[in-house]
């Protein structure tokens, strides 16, 4: 049996705060993410996790560690019960690592270089669609159930504006004619991305398509004569790109102390780097209160979404 998880301690630098008599043993601040490529991982985020860690001596963290879980499943026990300090996740998997260990969202990481983004609807100049409501009865293609720009955050926005979805197997599948219906790109294709969704679009196989406006802005996603054929008649409210939680079992001053390291990490050349090596992050920065009402919009949209078997 493969383990559920793989472990990467750090030995980290010696640090000049002094450790109270009462907080003398050594402890491992670890980091958790959930990802199928450990190792690599492992080696990007390393960097990261020894600078946060080499702020907290006087809590007495000593060593650094590096945990890569299978799911979130397993990330939320590991916060809950203390065993992982602090994580990262994008909005829709952090909301729900909250719900199951009661960690909390401390601050934003800006992952390759964005702080927010958000969904846009698009179809073809042709179809005759300028509001989500001429969905119904037509076709939505998302990328895969997994995505957040292109399902999550896509399908909450429908679902909240009370339309009503029905998944669809078959691309030659028909919904009622007051639902929207959807189906995955990656269900279909051997190779799902968004040029693929985009190519779907402009080939007018199904109504319209969703994904994230940075990927409209990407010519790799939507080259420029397709573009030309093409308009957004809808967004979602923007969320944040990714977020950091922190485990319920840490102290407030603790917690505090972890918000501040991270909110200044950029600003030291040692901390850019490592920044920069863990997924081209940007800077780590607040929770704006335009982010804070969009992620409870999220919190509290999860349990709309449809199950799909």
């Amino acid at each position: 049996m493969k383990p559920a998880c793989t472990l990467l301690s750090l030995t980290l630098l010696s640090s000049p705060f002094v450790v109270s008599a009462q907080e003398n043993i050594e402890k491992t601040f670890t980091f958790g993410i959930v990802s199928n490529k450990a190792q690599s991982k492992i080696k990007k985020s390393t960097p990261f996790t020894q600078y946060v860690t080499n702020g907290l001596a006087e809590y007495g963290y000593t060593k650094g560690a590096v945990k890569v879980f299978k799911n979130y499943r397993q990330l939320a026990v590991a916060l809950k019960n203390g065993t992982v300090q602090i994580a990262t996740a994008t909005p829709f998997n952090a909301m729900t690592l909250e719900a199951e260990s009661g960690s909390q969202a401390i601050a934003i990481r800006w992952k390759k270089g964005l702080q927010k983004y958000h969904t846009v609807f698009f179809t073809h100049k042709e179809s005759g669609i300028e509001s989500i409501s001429d969905l119904r009865g037509k076709t939505l293609v998302f990328e895969k159930r997994t995505s957040t720009s292109s399902y999550y955050l896509p399908a909450i926005t429908l679902l909240n504006q009370g339309e009503k979805l029905e998944y669809l197997p078959s691309s030659d599948d028909k919904p009622a004619k007051d639902s929207i219906g959807y189906l995955f790109l990656d269900e279909h294709l051997a190779q799902s991305n968004e040029i693929n969704l985009s190519v779907w679009v402009y080939k007018q196989r199904v109504a319209a398509g969703a994904f994230s406006n940075f990927n409209w802005s990407n010519p790799k996603d939507l080259p420029e004569s397709m573009k030309d054929k093409l308009t957004i008649f809808a967004r979602s409210v923007e969320i944040p790109r990714d977020l950091i939680l922190a485990s319920p079992t840490l102290s407030q001053d603790q917690q505090h102390k972890i918000t501040s390291i991270l909110l200044g990490i950029e600003a030291s050349q040692q901390g850019a780097l490592a920044l920069k090596q863990f997924q081209n992050t940007k800077k780590i920065t607040a929770l704006t209160p335009e982010m804070s009402a969009s992620l409870n919009t999220v919190r509290t949209s999860i349990h709309l979404l449809p199950k799909v078997d």
